[in-house]
């Protein structure tokens, strides 16, 4: 399998295998370390981040609102649930198919977005989990594409003449 290294850093991002990564006292020296590589980041900071935060999850459940927005990146101001219309937050909801469970990577994303916007921590992380959740899961958009465009490529060179 071509990205086995990159499917296993991201069952590390997985908040149902935060009780393993704090049952245990070191890490793989090889955890995270292919998605660090793509990212750019440095490898031990990651680590040590995703251990604090992992320590620390099921304390920050509680402390965020259910629905978010994006933050300004300058300001770093938090819009609240108040700020965001009823029909947006369900938007939101069904565009991940996820009702806040607390279990998935989306939700970890969730909490790590407003901790870093709220007092830029966890901004490294942050940054992983925005890798880890661009990354496609399957080639078949990547496929689509090219047939899309092989069809327009065909249409637009009958019509040259």
């Amino acid at each position: 399998m071509k990205n086995e290294n990159l499917l296993k850093d991201l069952n590390w991002l997985d908040p149902r295998s935060f009780t393993v990564f704090n049952n245990t006292e070191l890490l793989p020296v090889s955890a995270l370390s292919t998605i660090c590589k793509i990212s750019g980041l440095n490898h031990q900071v990651i680590l040590t981040e995703l251990k604090q935060f992992s320590s620390q999850y099921e304390h920050f459940i509680p402390q965020i609102p259910k629905y978010t927005t994006d933050c300004d990146s300058e300001d770093k101001l938090l819009l609240r649930n108040e700020d965001v219309s009823d029909e947006d937050n369900d938007e939101i909801s069904k565009s991940v198919n996820c009702n806040k469970c607390n279990k998935c990577i989306h939700c970890a994303f969730l909490i790590v977005r407003e901790l870093s916007c709220q007092s830029n921590l966890f901004s490294n992380l942050f940054v992983i989990y925005k890798f880890a959740l661009l990354l496609p899961s399957t080639q078949t958009t990547c496929e689509r594409v090219f047939s899309k465009l092989k069809c327009i490529k065909t249409k637009l060179r009958s019509t040259l003449n």
